[in-house]
């Protein structure tokens, strides 16, 4: 069972988000929701991307399909992304989590441990990117490559 860590800025933004929420939608203040959900995104996906390199680093050189930790990793790293509309790194999170998925069930030969690893860091670069409030480039070549191993009906 994982262990959420209940930092000062954690627990800061989900107290205002709670807060906010309470209200009418029509006296929200969007913008400080959305700045308190960033927040808590950034403070969040570090965590999960480490959790997802960890469990690739784990699975490197095996001969066997993914294991349930790096599929569960890769989702929430996903679902992350997702939540707070990072789209271009929803883009490569959802790409990754798919390759995963086909591997897991023997449909994707192409995936690599190795290949997981160059997606972290491509989130990684992302992210850095995002907190910086910069546009947001994932790597074209990466992506292909990713969407290839993902595509069902591409063995």
């Amino acid at each position: 069972m994982t262990t959420v860590q209940m930092t000062p800025t954690r627990i800061s933004a989900e107290r205002a988000l709670f807060d906010q929420l309470q209200q009418p939608e029509s006296s929200r203040d969007a913008k400080m929701v959305s700045e308190e959900l960033q927040n808590l995104f950034l403070e969040l996906v570090p965590a999960a991307l480490q959790r997802l390199q960890n469990q690739l680093q784990i699975w490197t050189n095996s001969d066997t399909p993914p294991p349930f930790a790096v599929l569960a990793a890769a989702d929430q790293l996903n679902g992350l992304t997702k939540e707070v509309g990072a789209l271009p790194l929803a883009e490569v999170t959802g790409s990754l989590s798919q390759a995963l998925q086909n591997a897991s069930q023997g449909l994707q030969s192409r995936f690599t441990s190795t290949m997981g690893l160059r997606a972290c860091a491509e989130i990684n670069r992302l992210l850095h990117q995002y907190a910086a409030g910069v546009a947001l480039q994932p790597s074209v070549e990466l992506l292909q490559a990713l969407r290839a191993a993902g595509d069902r009906t591409t063995e």
